[in-house]
């Protein structure tokens, strides 16, 4: 699979914390949330972004967030969802097969829209070096998860 990458322009992306809100006892998508995922699909299809399906298998993503304001304040953690739940949506996968991802957040100063540049690839099937290996998280002897506790 060619990697998918592209750009996502809007005025707001917003944080899972604002994602949903209450209404008649159902948790439904919050107005902001709904006017970003509209304007991020508009956004992909206007642009150089091919509508289409990403491939059924691991998954690696990563995402540039470039924000105007409250850049302190947001968690990009949180800003993940959303942008990911928009590419889901385009793309025609199920985020389930992302296996691996990166993301990293700069201010963006005299901007009235925020950005996201973002890459879908194909799992190379190696982890990074923060892994631990399968060896020592499953016996090879009895197949069955070993205790690791807290090291350090």
């Amino acid at each position: 699979m060619k990697p998918v990458e592209g750009i996502i322009k809007c005025r707001y992306i917003p944080s899972v914390n604002s994602m949903y809100i209450i209404s008649r006892r159902r948790k439904v998508l919050s107005d902001s949330t709904r006017e970003f995922k509209n304007e991020a699909i508009q956004c992909l299809a206007l642009g150089k972004a091919k509508n289409g399906k990403v491939a059924e298998t691991p998954l690696v993503i990563k995402l540039s967030f470039f924000i105007k304001k409250s850049f302190w304040r947001r968690d990009v953690d949180n800003m993940c969802k959303a942008v990911i739940d928009v590419l889901q949506e385009y793309y025609k996968f199920n985020d389930s097969w992302i296996v691996q991802g990166s993301f990293q957040k700069r201010e963006l100063i005299g901007s009235k829209f925020e950005l996201v540049k973002f890459q879908i690839s194909e799992w190379d099937g190696n982890y990074d070096d923060l892994s631990i290996p399968l060896e020592t998280i499953i016996s090879k002897k009895t197949g069955k998860v070993r205790s690791l506790g807290c090291e350090g």
